[in-house]
């Protein structure tokens, strides 16, 4: 805060004081002075003079410019009072106006170098704050990227995990297929080969049996009617039924 600049100095007045005492007046100008005391002195020794019972008054030159003097000496001893006290007023009041603005000026200076040390001390804080802020931050920026090549190492991990998984899926699916395709294959071999044996043992039994009903005969035909309807009727179990030939 800049200093606030004062009025220039006036250079001093020195001024008249009228003394309380009647009888030691001041002045500056001799010719006044002289006047004062010398009518002073005029009153002192030439005074009214005692007029008599009989005699008529007369108007004495002397004692008119002597009143006359001293009237003045009083009007210019009032007018120099007022006119004093008038200049003293002034001046108390110029000089209590500078007292206050010199007050007013210690107290900018002293509230400016109170805020300059309160801002320097806000400063000073201030940078002690953000100067640990940055080192928590640059810790975190640490942890974070040491956090980050984790990830990405887990990432990868879990990419070529991905990528096997994928690979022993296809390579399962692969299997699968072929054995399933084995299995198809091996399926129609054995059930031609089955067929095919059993179509041969179909044959042979039928050849054989054929061949045994043709050359062998253990009942005739009137016993074979019987033995198909014994099958169709339930038997009856007497002498007669038994009796086959």
């Amino acid at each position: 805060m800049p200093h606030e600049q004062l009025p220039p100095m006036e250079p001093e007045r020195r001024y008249l004081r009228i003394h309380d005492s009647p009888t030691e007046p001041t002045t500056s100008k001799p010719l006044e002075r002289e006047l004062l005391y010398g009518t002073r002195r005029m009153s002192k020794k030439v005074g009214p003079k005692k007029k008599g019972r009989g005699s008529k008054s007369k108007n004495d030159p002397t004692e008119e410019a002597l009143e006359k003097a001293q009237k003045d000496v009083r009007a210019f001893r009032d007018q120099l009072s007022r006119t004093v006290l008038l200049a003293e007023t002034a001046e108390s009041r110029r000089q209590t106006a500078i007292q206050e603005k010199i007050k007013t000026a210690k107290e900018l200076e002293e509230v400016r170098h109170t805020t300059q040390q309160h801002t320097a001390f806000m400063v000073t804080q201030n940078e002690m704050i953000v100067s640990s802020l940055n080192n928590k931050i640059e810790k975190l920026e640490e942890s974070l990227q040491k956090l980050n090549e984790m990830v990405k190492e887990k990432d990868d991990a879990l990419e070529q995990l991905k990528l096997e998984f994928s690979e022993t899926l296809t390579e399962r699916d692969l299997k699968i297929d072929r054995l399933k395709m084995q299995l198809s294959t091996l399926g129609v071999m054995c059930e031609d080969a089955m067929l095919q044996a059993v179509e041969k043992l179909t044959n042979k039994l039928s050849e054989d049996y054929q061949l045994i009903h043709n050359n062998y005969m253990p009942w005739s035909q009137k016993t074979l009617e019987k033995i198909e309807l014994e099958f169709l009727n339930p038997p009856f179990l007497d002498a007669q039924s038994t009796e086959y030939y």
